[in-house]
């Protein structure tokens, strides 16, 4: 560790410039991101029509496995996003509609007001919407015409559910109108065609006719009276199923910048600990290359050196002879024989 301390303060210039170089740009992004963000947002509260005077039994089965209204409308405007009609609907509402009909790219346009609205769930019966903008004033517009689109998009289910209830009902009301009509028209020729009074056998005949008419007004009545409930019913019916959405904080347009502090941050972040990394990299590399360094010169001090001995390969042979020299029991006192030249 000291001879890493050593190389940083050795090298403090290049590693503060390498900092710096890495750290102060990114700083600067952060602090661009911090200043050029503004954001807007609108809390929202949802409720079930169905569950605002129901209460739950413990012993529910399905008490556990509903999900939220705050989550599922939070879903549900998430997947709205992902869609490009919904996109080009909100911004056509907003001041972005002349640039986003000049752009070029207009998929990458949408894809980043894709990125910039999001929908998120606070709580059981809570959603936030909001909007990052790089001007003010083009976020509140954002969020507001998210929601006005929304509500349209609701509008439009509504009626097209009782414009299809209606026109079952209209349908089946024709229908039901052109058989009275044939059974009124069979019942008039039957009688006109016959002088009275009738034979028994025709007086049956008339009175199925008769009863033919009667039916038929009958289920027409019942069809007109249908009709008339038609649409009173579907609205019915929509009121209880319907998600109560509500409003509780409208989207404001802040002249200050807000909405930034967490990209800054992050980006604060990613440029301090890469610079760091970089800096620590170079002292490690630095200290490595020293060492190495100072091997090749301390090696390079025996350059002159003269040669003050050889020694050669031993062969098999060679070796063998060299320990039976040194380790056998020779005829003197000594076990190691010492040749000197």
């Amino acid at each position: 560790m000291e001879r890493y301390i050593q190389t940083a303060k050795r090298l403090w210039l290049l590693v503060a410039l390498t900092f710096a170089l890495v750290a102060v740009p990114g700083l600067f992004a952060a602090y661009t991101e911090y200043t050029t963000t503004f954001q807007s947002d609108a809390t929202v509260w949802v409720e079930r029509a169905d569950e605002q005077y129901q209460t739950g039994r413990a012993d529910d089965p399905n008490l556990f496995g509903r999900i939220s209204p705050g989550a599922e409308q939070a879903e549900i405007f998430s997947q709205l996003v992902q869609t490009n009609s919904f996109i080009i609907e909100v911004i056509g509402q907003t001041s972005l509609q002349p640039a986003y009909e000049a752009a070029e790219d207009k998929d990458g346009f949408r894809g980043e007001v894709r990125k910039r609205l999001r929908g998120q769930a606070l709580g059981t019966n809570l959603v936030r919407l909001s909007y990052q903008a790089r001007e003010p004033g083009i976020a509140a517009e954002m969020v507001t015409a998210a929601l006005v689109a929304r509500e349209g998009r609701v509008k439009n289910a509504r009626l097209a559910a009782t414009t299809t209830a209606t026109a079952f009902y209209q349908r089946e009301f024709e229908i039901a109108q052109r058989q009275a009509l044939v059974a009124q028209t069979a019942l008039e020729q039957f009688n006109r065609s016959r002088p009275t009074p009738l034979p028994e056998n025709e007086v049956y005949q008339q009175s199925q006719l008769r009863l033919a008419v009667d039916v038929a007004q009958v289920r027409l009545n019942d069809l007109r009276s249908r009709l008339d409930r038609g649409a009173v019913s579907t609205a019915l019916l929509d009121m209880a199923e319907n998600v109560q959405f509500q409003v509780i904080d409208r989207p404001q347009a802040d002249p200050f910048p807000t909405g930034g502090t967490r990209g800054a941050s992050l980006i604060a972040t990613v440029a301090l600990v890469g610079a760091l990394a970089l800096a620590i990299c170079l002292v490690v590399v630095a200290t490595v290359l020293d060492d190495r360094i100072r091997d090749l010169v301390g090696l390079s001090r025996f350059r002159d050196v003269e040669v003050f001995g050889v020694v050669e390969k031993a062969t098999g042979t060679a070796r063998d002879a060299t320990a039976q020299t040194l380790f056998d029991a020779p005829d003197g006192p000594s076990a190691i024989r010492r040749r000197t030249a």
